[in-house]
């Protein structure tokens, strides 16, 4: 049986007192040169982890979520639901490596959010900040799940994209489902709140944006570039409109 995965605990385990020992660290890179992927699994919170571990190049994911570690080789319907195209037996297990990894990058939206929500929050009236949350993040959140949901079950790549997978391509199925989700639940947001006009072109602009994102965005990164992109056309939208 070959090994591929290299699960290990921080905080007592790799670590004593917090702080790694190098000879761990030496040993953790000859196993990653054997081309075992290394995930370390933590409880710890992400700014924590990096006051005390520094540098967390040394492994090929961070898991702060059982469930992804435990589903990391599962297969079928909950595959294809939990990772969408992660689960692909022919993307290997270097795009579920990646995919793990990306869930410990959303720290990073404080970032760059934080001030835009500032901004924002300035601009519109507080009547509207629920349709601008759902705007935002909820239309993001409906087509990335939509296009990865629908793509693995029903879509055949055909369309290639960039990224760092062993099979870069996306399906047309997907990027209409990455479309057609956030159109939908925008417009059921603009007309259940019966919110003016401009609003519905926001809601068209927005899927597009969803859609282009998705389907143009390096994988691993249109997490960052569509809600960073529905915030800034919010943005602008509040700017024209109020």
């Amino acid at each position: 049986m070959r090994f591929r995965v290299l699960a290990l605990d921080y905080d007592g385990t790799i670590a004593q007192s917090g702080k790694l020992d190098p000879e761990t660290g030496a040993a953790i890179r000859e196993v990653r040169k054997r081309g075992i992927s290394v995930v370390l699994v933590t409880g710890r919170i992400l700014d924590d982890l990096r006051r005390v571990a520094g540098n967390l190049s040394l492994f090929d994911a961070v898991v702060f979520s059982w469930v992804s570690l435990a589903l990391y080789y599962s297969n079928g319907f909950l595959a294809a639901a939990f990772y969408g195209a992660q689960s692909r037996v022919m993307d290997g297990s270097l795009a579920r490596a990646n995919c793990l990894l990306i869930t410990t990058l959303w720290s990073a939206f404080k970032f760059v959010m934080v001030p835009i929500g500032a901004q924002i929050g300035a601009l519109f009236p507080p009547a509207t900040f629920a349709m601008v949350f759902l705007f935002v993040w909820g239309s993001y959140t409906a087509s990335d799940a939509s296009s990865e949901i629908v793509g693995s079950l029903f879509g055949k790549q055909k369309l290639r994209v960039w990224g760092m997978g062993d099979v870069n391509r996306k399906s047309i199925a997907g990027t209409w489902a990455a479309f057609l989700a956030p159109l939908g639940l925008c417009l059921w947001g603009v007309f259940a709140h019966q919110l003016p006009t401009p609003w519905l072109v926001l809601a068209v602009v927005i899927a597009l944006s969803n859609a282009a994102f998705e389907l143009l965005s390096p994988r691993g990164t249109d997490d960052f570039t569509m809600a960073t992109a529905n915030a800034l056309i919010c943005w602008a939208f509040g700017l024209m409109v109020y």
